[in-house]
């Protein structure tokens, strides 16, 4: 009882506003904490990439004062400290009924879709709602007193519920049309109200990830199914290493000008121009000497926006390739052994993972604090139901 009471708890801040930077993390730190206290126990397969995580960066923060990017690291605390959490409070969560779940689920779906409703009325008064919300101010627009990008996007009409940005809102309404779609189609234990919820739970993740513009949203299912039948079927691995065989020459020896440049111009627009010459990503590629490679930046020009809003580069240049292996080497680890239980879990959970990893290239897929946190609690909660 007194961990599913702090399950509650450590779920029910994400909603909140942040008090200061940083201050939904460090709500579930302190729950982490308790957590491992309150059982007594250190959990190696949960704890591990922390110290692994805090072991580099410490280290290069160390020997680098000049190093901007020291604040970012917080960011990769926040997928294992929701595995943490998760991992304390299995017993609660899967204890909980499946009709209570999907009426859970229900509620946090209405309650996120209440903004976006209002900002489709009404984009000032949407932007009055969140204007104290987060508190950082985006330096360099316009009356930028208390100005956050949820505000910014909503003038374009992108608007992004609770969350900081549109790419995070896509990023949770991607998960939660994935979950609800299995949950609707797919669980034949379903009894009439619980589909009747389950649709209305489908129309408003659509409708919510529709408005936030999202190019992770727009785009992430494709990835996703070529993920999932990938390792389902296996015609389609002949089919895929064939098509990719054939792609590469059709391009390189047909239509190699014409093709590739439209390509390019598609990755671009996936990645909303970081990777172009006036992007965030190419100055910083231009600067990577090969003594980078391997354990990163020791100092990053100030005025260079820090890794371009791919976490995948900000985690490559505070520790290199030997910080992005371990990290996602003990990401993939902790997934795993939370979630997986057959094959269809597995191919369920592999799908999702890539598809995320994908998001990194041009989006903090696994650096976003409200998201990534009640994401993963609704697989968690629904996984055997999937």
């Amino acid at each position: 009882m007194r961990k599913y009471l702090i399950f509650n708890i450590a779920l029910f801040t994400q909603f909140l506003p942040e008090i200061f930077s940083y201050s939904n993390d460090f709500f579930l730190l302190i729950y982490f904490i308790y957590l491992i206290v309150t059982k007594k126990i250190l959990n190696k397969l949960i704890v591990s990439p922390l110290i692994l995580i805090l072991f580099l960066v410490t280290i290069k923060i160390i020997f680098s004062h000049n190093f901007p990017l020291f604040k970012q690291y917080f960011s990769d605390y926040r997928p294992f400290l929701v595995f943490g959490i998760l991992y304390y409070t299995t017993y609660e969560i899967d204890s909980i009924s499946y009709r209570n779940k999907i009426f859970y689920f229900l509620i946090i779906i209405i309650l996120l879709s209440i903004p976006n409703l209002i900002g489709m009325i009404s984009q000032p008064y949407y932007s009055s709602i969140l204007k104290y919300y987060y508190r950082y101010v985006i330096g360099g627009f316009e009356n930028s007193d208390n100005t956050n990008i949820a505000q910014i996007s909503s003038l374009n009409g992108r608007f992004s519920s609770i969350f900081g940005q549109p790419a995070t809102s896509g990023f949770f309404f991607f998960i939660t049309t994935i979950l609800s779609f299995r949950l609707l189609f797919f669980n034949l234990t379903n009894t009439k109200v619980q589909i009747i919820f389950l649709i209305i739970i489908l129309a408003l993740s659509i409708f919510n990830g529709l408005v936030t513009k999202s190019a992770f949203y727009q785009f992430g299912f494709l990835p996703l199914l070529l993920i999932y039948s990938y390792l389902r079927f296996k015609f389609a691995k002949i089919i895929y290493i064939f098509f990719f065989i054939f792609l590469s020459i059709f391009s390189l020896f047909i239509l190699r000008s014409i093709f590739l440049e439209d390509l390019l111009l598609f990755f671009e627009y996936l990645t909303s121009g970081r990777y172009s010459e006036n992007g965030n990503i190419i100055p910083l590629m231009k600067t990577v000497k090969p003594e980078n490679f391997l354990f990163g930046f020791f100092y990053i020009d100030p005025n260079t926006k820090a890794a371009g809003d791919s976490s995948l580069w900000m985690k490559f240049l505070q520790g290199g390739l030997v910080y992005l292996f371990f990290y996602f080497y003990h990401l993939k680890k902790n997934l795993h052994r939370l979630y997986i239980i057959d094959t269809k879990y597995k191919l369920f959970y592999i799908s999702i993972f890539f598809t995320m990893f994908l998001g990194e290239i041009g989006f903090t897929v696994f650096s976003q604090p409200k998201a990534t946190f009640i994401s993963f609690i609704l697989i968690k909660m629904f996984i055997r139901n999937v």
